[in-house]
């Protein structure tokens, strides 16, 4: 198992791997903070191994992946990896105060802006959704000012057809008998007015 051991200016990860080769050996480096071994096959027979000589590893021939996790002053950029004697040595530096700072605040200031995007998609979220029930009550009074308004022209035409019928005047037709009496009673008081005048 690799050892991490912690030095005034550097990291240093140790593995002690007998009987594997330095060809049979793999570093990589995953993102800032991990470091991944990577043993592969050393038993095959030295015929083998010239014939395979720069060829890519298959995954079949793996026999050790370890990943071990960096401390977060270590210093990706500056990497340093020797094999002698059946050991393997890593040695990673640290940053110093002043730049590890300024990682740790370029972090912080990197998780600040990531949660200011993530409340400002939730606020604009919310408010465009707010916006669609806005638009909704706005189609709703739309339909209901539709429908006051027909109700509105409708009893205006009512209230100018019943202002219309008391305006109209009716003809009263009186029978023919009546009518001659109203004439001949209208002589006859005429006459007595004359008489009564040449007297």
């Amino acid at each position: 198992m690799p050892r991490l051991e912690s030095l005034p200016d550097a990291h240093v990860v140790t593995m002690d791997t007998p009987g594997v080769a330095a060809r049979d050996l793999a570093l990589t480096l995953v993102g800032d903070r991990t470091l991944e071994l990577v043993v592969s096959a050393g038993s095959l027979a030295a015929s083998d191994r010239d014939d395979t000589e720069g060829s890519p590893r298959s995954s079949s021939s793996v026999l050790l992946r370890q990943r071990i996790a960096l401390p977060s002053d270590a210093d990706p950029r500056k990497i340093r990896s020797e094999y002698s004697d059946g050991r393997l040595r890593v040695e990673i530096a640290r940053r110093s105060t002043a730049a590890h700072h300024r990682h740790i605040t370029q972090v912080r200031d990197d998780d600040e802006e990531e949660e200011e995007l993530v409340g400002l998609e939730a606020s604009y979220a919310s408010k465009r959704a707010r916006l669609g029930e806005l638009t909704e009550e706005l189609r709703r009074e739309r339909r209901e000012l539709a429908g006051l308004e027909s109700e509105l022209r409708a009893a205006r035409q009512e209230a100018r057809r019943k202002r219309s019928s008391r305006r109209t005047l009716i003809a009263i037709e009186r029978p023919a008998g009546e009518e001659r009496k109203r004439e001949e009673t209208g002589e006859n008081e005429e006459g007595k007015d004359r008489r009564a005048g040449v007297e």
